[in-house]
């Protein structure tokens, strides 16, 4: 930390060595820094270091208040934190994709997985009275209520079907048997006529 006056030279320092000396035979690039206007921090080379200079021109005197900080320092306070914010983050990320694969899998997978093994087993045993039962509100529960009803509509179109099939055959049975009466009883009156 040291104070400076307007034409830059050290009033007050913790390294006696500065002390009354002009800033510019300490460092050109922090005399230049000190010199603008701005105030606040800048990052300032010193014999090849990096450092940062945090300073405030006073209001009467026009003199200058700087504190020198070393690189090293701050990198040195902030290493640890900002690894641990990155690991943090990082196992907080890990953990939020297995969390999603997992809920994608219970969620999403199985019953699409379900589904499809309710379908095969469907259309290998052509058994139109089975139902799946996947209980959701998303779009597979919205699929499986259409199945069923489908596999439903499919299910009364073929007993449809098949009543008809047996009323067919019912009158078949009934148009043969009727048809034979009929030829013998036109054969058995002699004439080859009708009764």
């Amino acid at each position: 930390m040291f104070l400076l006056d307007r034409n830059g030279k050290v009033l007050a320092s913790r390294d006696e060595d500065m002390r009354f000396k002009n800033i510019r035979d300490y460092s050109e690039e922090l005399s230049r820094r000190l010199a603008e206007s701005k105030q606040g921090v800048s990052p300032v080379s010193i014999k090849n270091a990096r450092n940062y200079v945090f300073s405030r021109k006073t209001l009467e005197e026009d003199w200058n208040i700087a504190v020198l900080i070393p690189g090293q320092y701050i990198e040195k306070q902030i290493r640890w934190p900002v690894l641990l914010t990155i690991l943090v983050t990082s196992l907080g990320f890990l953990l939020l994709s297995f969390l999603t694969l997992a809920g994608l899998n219970v969620l999403v997978l199985r019953p699409v997985k379900r589904f499809k093994r309710e379908i095969d087993d469907v259309t290998k045993t052509k058994n139109l009275d089975r139902t799946i039962k996947i209980y959701s509100r998303d779009e597979i529960g919205d699929l499986t209520d259409s199945f069923n009803k489908m596999i439903n509509t499919l299910n009364q179109t073929q007993q449809n079907l098949m009543d008809a099939e047996r009323e067919l055959r019912e009158h078949r049975d009934t148009s043969r048997i009727l048809s034979s009466t009929d030829r013998t009883i036109s054969y058995g009156n002699g004439k080859g006529g009708r009764v």
